[in-house]
């Protein structure tokens, strides 16, 4: 029996329409998923942080720091705190220096488990990390930290708090 066949080139032209609108669906996925991931998961706008976090003067440091804050376990409150912890790294010269992200997740349940096994830092995590918050591993020429990253800030995500050097 021989193949039905409506005109020559068909099966191509048809082969050449899927491949466009299959190409057309890929794009869309892609550029729709990227919009989905929350800025405190996305690498490109932690990379931002970093920069920010390396470059950045004093009152920089403030706009971009989430309040309260953690720190290692320890939740500063007030502004001058954070302000306090601002200006002794920077008078003792440490930087986010040559920071490379080693990982992005996403808050859950047991992600304060990562800082440390402590209510104080439950409670940190249960209550004012926003909804979408991140947890970045990232190394520096001082070691390896853990970065929470809240809310945005223009377009980077808040500091919400750090660990480190670990």
């Amino acid at each position: 029996m021989v193949p039905f066949r409506t005109k020559p080139g068909y099966h191509w032209s048809v082969m050449k329409n899927q491949m466009w609108l299959t190409g057309l669906l890929a794009a869309i996925l892609i550029l729709s998923s990227c919009s989905t991931v929350p800025p405190a998961q996305r690498e490109d706008r932690i990379a931002d942080l970093l920069v920010e976090l390396q470059n950045s003067d004093i009152d920089r440091l403030m706009e971009i720091s989430a309040r309260p804050f953690l720190l290692d376990g320890e939740i500063l409150m007030r502004e001058s705190d954070i302000r306090t912890l601002w200006t002794n790294l920077a008078g003792a010269g440490f930087r986010f220096d040559q920071a490379a992200i080693l990982s992005i997740e996403a808050v859950d349940a047991d992600s304060y488990l990562d800082v440390a096994d402590t209510m104080d830092v439950r409670v940190f995590f249960d209550s004012y990390l926003p909804e979408n918050a991140g947890v970045v591993a990232i190394e520096t020429m001082y070691g390896s930290f853990l970065i929470l990253t809240g809310e945005k800030v223009g377009r980077i995500p808040q500091l919400a708090g750090f660990t480190g050097p670990r």
